[in-house]
């Protein structure tokens, strides 16, 4: 996985049954190792490096991407998820799970590379 950020750019890996988001907050422990957590154990220290969060449920759409390459390497939206009303009506995005999707929902099946829309 790699996030194309001008000021952060970054790889890491994501398992097979893990969210992007939860991918990318191991990563962040394993570059930052002495990053304080949350009590549900995500780094709070890094808030503003490239992707934000916030309600991990597909809901506020902080943390919605582009999808630069590899989009069918996404697991498809699950059906009852919230993920796509989202990106089009919080993050004012196209509704086209090859173009974004958020990150604390999306579940990948091999590489991507990602964008922050903007």
């Amino acid at each position: 996985m790699t996030i194309d950020h001008p000021e952060f750019p970054v790889t890491y890996g994501a398992g097979a049954s893990e969210d992007l988001l939860h991918a990318y907050f191991k990563s962040l422990k394993s570059r930052f190792p002495d990053c304080k957590t949350s009590k549900s154990g995500e780094p709070t220290d890094h808030m503003d490096e490239p992707l934000g969060w916030e309600c991990k449920v597909g809901l506020c759409g902080l943390c919605a991407v582009e999808i630069a390459e590899g989009a069918e390497n996404f697991v498809p939206p699950d059906p009852g998820s919230p993920e796509m009303n989202t990106i089009e009506n919080k993050a004012f995005l196209d509704p086209d799970p090859l173009k974004y999707r958020l990150t604390c929902v999306a579940k990948v099946k091999g590489p991507v590379k990602l964008k922050i829309p903007g």
